[in-house]
């Protein structure tokens, strides 16, 4: 349903964050400017526990007010600032601050347009902020609310010199078998950057709450991975960590670097398209598409590289074959781009028809350098996209023998 794919978007900072099983996290304020903040746990002796009624905020339910500071917190923590909440986090957030803030009436205000979590003016922390319809915007304390909901309920003291969040990461304490964190991209210049030169629109795939990575340092991940909705929300459900994460979600990016960012480089992003998730993200991508002809999709699979121009020194290079598949690789930006093949005529369908794809079957990443571009396809990928066109790789033959019982007939 709409609401449980909703219920998956606040879900991925919870995926990266290991805590201690009895941390307790802790505000620097809220409603007085301090802003919301997570702290270590305490080394106090544990209190005695009490049995609290539950609580439901929309969808959510909380059993204790820990569950309710946990699930709070790490959206506070992780969530990207100045963003508006989802339809699941807008509807937990609204009833809590409507139900049990001591000072909703005032905090509404003329009315609630969305909430987000803000950079406080003063101290320089994260805070929730309800957005109103009229344009401002006002700070809270959602532990003020937690007190009212719980009654009996204190905050714990933030014990002296405290700060930053205890435990690890999921898996960084090495207590998940040496298993990788699974963290979210959290660097917003990075997502920027992808959208940016792909033409990914974050409205329709949603990268900057959707990504993961398995780099510890999660501002300069290696491999970005795309969640689905509900693989978030499961991970999110799991909030003893009890789970060991051995493979989540389908890598769309590897990180690979700009030798050379003058000139035709500016601009380029440091990620590239990966094949693997290139059928997932084409629907997605409007930009560094390009549109070759059949027989140049087959050429640059069978040389795995093909020059703009040809080169006098380097006489047995492949070059392109059409003016228009060149001039879109001219304009286009250096660093990665997507080959996703023309079919203009009869002919070309009745090619696809043959080996029964699409021209979204046998699309390829490649990366354009300063003179060529090159295929970013491994060779078991590139084989089976060879067969598609009728090439008999099995006899590995340099001049790319034709089958004849079958496939695209491209000479």
């Amino acid at each position: 349903t709409p609401a449980a794919a909703a219920a998956a978007v606040a879900a991925v900072a919870e995926v990266g964050q290991k805590r201690k099983a009895d941390a307790v996290e802790t505000e620097t304020g809220g409603d007085d400017g301090d802003g919301d903040d997570a702290a270590a746990a305490s080394d106090d002796p544990p209190a005695k526990k009490v049995k609290y009624e539950p609580v439901s905020l929309g969808p959510k339910r909380f059993d204790s007010p820990d569950e309710m500071i946990k699930y709070f917190s790490w959206i506070l923590n992780n969530m990207t600032v100045n963003q508006d909440m989802n339809d699941y986090e807008f509807m937990v957030v609204d009833q809590c601050l409507r139900t049990a803030h001591p000072e909703a009436e005032k905090k509404i205000g003329c009315g609630v347009k969305t909430f987000q979590i803000r950079t406080h003016p003063e101290h320089d922390s994260r805070c929730y902020s309800v957005m109103r319809t009229d344009g401002s915007c006002e700070d809270f304390s959602y532990r003020k609310c937690v007190e009212v909901l719980f009654p009996g309920w204190t905050p714990p003291v933030r014990p002296s010199g405290a700060g930053g969040r205890g435990g690890g990461g999921r898996g960084g304490g090495g207590g998940f078998g040496g298993l990788d964190p699974v963290l979210p991209v959290s660097d917003p210049t990075v997502i920027d950057s992808i959208c940016g030169v792909y033409g990914i629109d974050r409205e329709k795939l949603p990268l900057h709450k959707n990504a993961v990575t398995r780099t510890a340092d999660n501002t300069r991940p290696k491999r970005i991975y795309m969640l689905t909705n509900g693989l978030r929300e499961y991970l999110a459900a799991d909030t003893r960590e009890n789970l060991k994460v051995i493979a989540a979600g389908l890598k769309i990016f590897e990180r690979q670097e700009h030798k050379d960012t003058a000139g035709d480089g500016a601009g380029a992003c440091d990620f590239r398209l990966v094949q693997d998730g290139l059928r997932m993200m084409l629907p997605f991508v409007t930009k560094q598409i390009i549109h070759p002809t059949l027989a140049e999709l087959k050429l640059i699979l069978q040389r795995r590289s093909l020059q703009l121009e040809e080169d006098p020194e380097k006489p047995d290079r492949a070059v392109f074959l059409d003016p228009r598949t060149k001039a879109e690789v001219k304009a286009s930006v250096a660093g990665s781009c997507v080959f996703l093949p023309r079919v203009e005529t009869a002919e070309d369908k009745a090619m696809l028809a043959a080996s029964v794809s699409t021209a979204e079957e046998i699309a390829i990443a490649c990366w354009k350098g300063k003179s060529s571009v090159n295929l970013l396809v491994s060779k078991v990928e590139t084989d089976h996209l060879l067969e598609k066109f009728g090439v008999d790789v099995s006899a590995a033959k340099a001049d790319g023998t034709i089958k004849r019982g079958g496939g695209m007939q491209v000479n």
